[in-house]
């Protein structure tokens, strides 16, 4: 009689544990229409989410142009656990990303930026960030197909 007690207090404990990872999207302003737009690279080539951004966009009705004014910007990071992103702009400290406190658990960010050139305001933002279970081997394509679902 005990163990089946001590197994009903640990279910919810372990179905904690087998959780899928947790993601978390957000967007911040208004997507502009379909036009010439310029992916904004940090290396000469591009990476796996650039070249999926890349046909997302085209699919959209987006076209590529070097000399574009709608500049994009890709940026997906893992950083270190314990590290978050703090709004510092605003009047009471707000987290945009917060750190994970677990050293079992780890976070990856994925963070996309359109910005009009000629003003050098950004239009529109997504952004996601995963925690995840560092000992499974999974990758960032659930990250990334969230982020992405909230660029029509």
């Amino acid at each position: 009689m005990k163990f089946l007690f001590a197994t009903l207090l640990a279910l919810p404990t372990l179905s904690a544990c087998s959780s899928h990872p947790s993601i978390t999207v957000a967007r911040i302003g208004t997507m502009p229409p379909p036009g010439a737009y310029h992916i904004l690279r940090g290396s000469p080539q591009p990476t796996r989410i650039e070249t999926a951004l890349a046909s997302k966009l085209e699919a959209g009705g987006f076209t590529v142009d070097d000399k574009a004014s709608l500049v994009v910007q890709v940026s997906f990071s893992a950083p270190p656990p314990k590290t978050g992103l703090l709004l510092g702009e605003a009047t009471e400290p707000q987290w945009l990303l917060p750190p994970t406190r677990s050293k079992s658990k780890g976070m990856r960010r994925l963070l996309i930026t359109m910005t009009d050139s000629a003003t050098g305001k950004e239009i529109y933002r997504a952004h996601g960030r995963e925690v995840y279970r560092k000992k499974k081997a999974d990758s960032d394509e659930a990250l990334q197909r969230s982020v992405f679902a909230l660029i029509p």
